[in-house]
């Protein structure tokens, strides 16, 4: 390993960077924590995100290697007035806020109304993507590779932003390039496109990522997707937990408790399932408010539509709360008897291994995922048995009434929980951003071994 003296230098550009709290920003910032030690100094290219909330997640490294520039976008003109601040992470963002007021409601009744607009492809992309860094990130990036002696530039999507910035300097210089795919681009399964828009999005991510060396993401399915597609070496690098901000001892709840951080993504998050469930067993007089507990932490679930659990009787049960902190909510996930994963039922998201996976894996509770059995989420699940993927309500019930009875006798749950700490301790963000290492250092060989793509 190289000392810190020697430590070769990756700049890496990313539109989001901590202290904003977006898995974008926890990626990317855990792999500029941890690159220093396998002999990677990071420089980060950034956006200058102004968001209300301070200090929403800790920022782990020297800020002076952190160059952030203005930017601009339509939907944050758009959504500051709506909710408040700007919303520039996606289309999906723009849903109910925290107690929102009267006339905010009216707007955002108006803002879905043209949801068939805006959500069209050409428009989509000229309102959400933040254009308007392009100039700015540019001249920065440039300044920064003609002053400091970058080995390599590490780009992230989405936004596609960051790869086309990225593009262009490793063009100019000839500085090797590795693309990061937290999600597919083109071939994202969530956003549908009709034609031409979408042999459109094709042309322009393959004309993009040509001159990248090498394309990494999150799980098998969506690296087999990008092989395929754009014919470049390839590699896995999972999201994983950094097993440092799970060190501090929390007591359980005293009742039973599950619950969900992080946002809700309608119609492919549901909770429906649960809630049918729960309202059958309090209706036979199985569980209470007094016996059983469901929580939701996290932005834009209060009065969202997605998890409005009073129609079914169980507004006592189910508790929804606003956005928390990491710390906060690592806590209350560490306190909890069993923690739920939403994602979408369809085998389309085979690929689908979210961060909060991961996270829940280091928070050490049981995992109840509502989500597609067929997947690498499913048998990663398996392989360090930390949950069990359930999804009609007749599984659900089953579950919950073997959980229930443990918890009673036990103080905890049995079932489905034997956690195999070597499979753990793999997907720690620190053994991930080894692997991420040992990429950046096969891309940067100086010996002529390796020959860029032309």
């Amino acid at each position: 390993m190289n000392t810190p003296q020697n430590n070769k230098k990756v700049l890496i550009i990313s539109f989001y960077f901590p202290p904003s709290f977006n898995p974008g920003s926890v990626r990317m910032g855990k792999f500029a924590k941890y690159l220093p030690e396998f002999g990677w100094d990071p420089i980060i290219l950034t956006a200058d995100r102004k968001t209300s909330s301070s200090e929403i997640m800790p920022l782990e490294m020297d800020e002076l290697s952190i160059y952030r520039t203005p930017y601009s976008t339509f939907g944050d003109w758009i959504s500051t007035p709506l909710v408040g601040q700007p919303l520039a992470d996606s289309p999906n963002s723009i849903k109910q806020s925290d107690k929102p007021s009267l006339r905010k409601q009216l707007l955002l009744r108006s803002v879905r109304m043209l949801r068939p607009f805006y959500t069209a492809p050409l428009i989509n992309k000229l309102i959400w993507d933040p254009m308007g860094w392009l100039p700015f990130a540019l001249k920065k990036g440039k300044e920064i590779i003609a002053q400091q002696n970058i080995d390599i530039i590490l780009s992230t999507y989405n936004p596609s932003l960051p790869h086309l910035i990225a593009s262009k300097l490793s063009k100019q210089s000839g500085i090797p390039w590795v693309a990061d795919f937290r999600d597919l681009w083109s071939h994202n399964p969530y956003f549908k496109k009709t034609q031409p828009f979408q042999l459109f999005e094709e042309h322009w991510e393959k004309r993009v990522i040509k001159n990248s060396d090498y394309l990494i993401s999150v799980s098998n399915p969506l690296i087999n997707d990008l092989e395929s597609f754009h014919s470049k070496k390839v590699a896995v690098i999972y999201n994983g937990f950094d097993d440092a901000d799970f060190k501090e001892n929390i007591p359980s709840c005293s009742k039973f408790t599950i619950t969900y951080t992080g946002q809700i993504y309608s119609p492919t998050s549901d909770p429906e399932p649960l809630f049918q469930v729960l309202a059958e067993l309090k209706r036979e007089g199985i569980v209470s408010s007094s016996s059983i507990e469901v929580r939701f932490f996290g932005r834009f679930l209060v009065n969202n539509p997605a998890i409005l659990s009073i129609k079914y009787d169980i507004a006592d049960i189910v508790h929804v709360h606003g956005f928390i902190p990491l710390k906060e909510s690592i806590k209350k996930q560490k306190e909890s008897s069993a923690l739920l994963l939403l994602g979408w039922n369809d085998p389309q998201a085979a690929g689908d291994i979210t961060s909060k996976f991961f996270e829940y894996m280091g928070a050490g509770k049981p995992i109840l995922a509502i989500a597609y059995q067929g997947g690498e989420l499913n048998q990663l699940i398996q392989k360090a048995d930390v949950g069990v993927i359930v999804n009609t309500p007749i599984q659900i019930k089953e579950l919950l009434l073997r959980w229930l009875t443990e918890f009673k006798q036990y103080g905890k749950v049995i079932s489905y929980f034997h956690p195999n700490n070597e499979v753990v301790k793999h997907y720690t963000r620190k053994e991930e951003t080894k692997e991420l290492a040992c990429i950046l250092n096969q891309v940067s060989l100086k010996n002529g071994t390796w020959q860029k793509h032309k």
